[in-house]
């Protein structure tokens, strides 16, 4: 369930219009999503943007549950992680030329049934599953792309473990995992996918063309937990 699978160049589309929404907010200027070209891009979907500066994780902010439509959840996302990540101090105009963005759509989480630790671990897909733990009313996250970073499932696990504050192998009666794929943008440049007159006007329309070959020339993994 969730969003349906999108295109390449829908997925392109959203990536530009993250980038655009990075460098206005960035910038001083509020980001006003675009009118969607159609389909599920103008539907509620959950998403995350993730925020690279010199290949290395500088912001990642979003929601597991469908909110707003996608489009405005993209840039309202895409604001956060570039200004107000906690984890980062606020992303600063000097850095822009250094700055990649990425956008992952959230499919809707699954509730995995297991019941214990090392069933899970045999479970999970590497490379496939983003996971959710939620216990102790603590709740934290791992998207499928941080297993480029750490794809052994049980290390995978022990960090998804420790970003909620939850003892290394923890497990109780109340204790919820939940699963999700990711549809997710190749990496790229904010200065080049915001490009246009639209960023200053405060409109993140800039050019949502279709990414360049140079945009899809690598796709960056997490250099840290997100």
């Amino acid at each position: 369930m969730g969003v349906r699978e999108l295109t390449p160049e829908e997925l392109d589309w959203l990536g530009d219009v993250a980038a655009s929404a990075v460098v206005a907010a960035v910038r001083g200027v509020e980001p006003t999503a675009p009118e969607p070209p159609g389909g599920p891009l103008g539907e509620p979907g959950a998403a995350f943007v993730t925020v690279l500066h010199e290949g290395a994780l500088r912001g990642c902010i979003g929601s597991l549950v469908a909110e707003r439509a996608l489009v405005q959840e993209v840039v309202v996302r895409a604001v956060a992680a570039s200004r107000h990540d906690p984890r980062f101090p606020p992303l600063r105009v000097d850095e822009l030329a250094a700055v990649e963005v990425e956008v992952s759509v959230l499919s809707t989480p699954e509730t995995v049934a297991v019941t214990c630790h090392a069933e899970l671990v045999g479970l999970v897909r590497p490379g496939v599953d983003g996971l959710i733990v939620a216990a102790q009313n603590r709740r934290a996250t791992l998207l499928p792309s941080v297993w480029q970073q750490l794809p052994d499932p049980a290390e995978f696990l022990d960090a998804l473990w420790r970003k909620a504050g939850l003892p290394r192998g923890y497990w109780s009666a109340d204790l919820l995992v939940q699963r999700y794929v990711a549809q997710r943008s190749a990496a790229r440049p904010v200065l080049t996918a915001a490009t246009g007159a639209g960023v200053a006007a405060g409109s993140v329309r800039g050019r949502l063309a279709p990414a360049t070959a140079a945009h899809r020339t690598r796709t960056i993994g997490p250099r840290g937990r997100r």
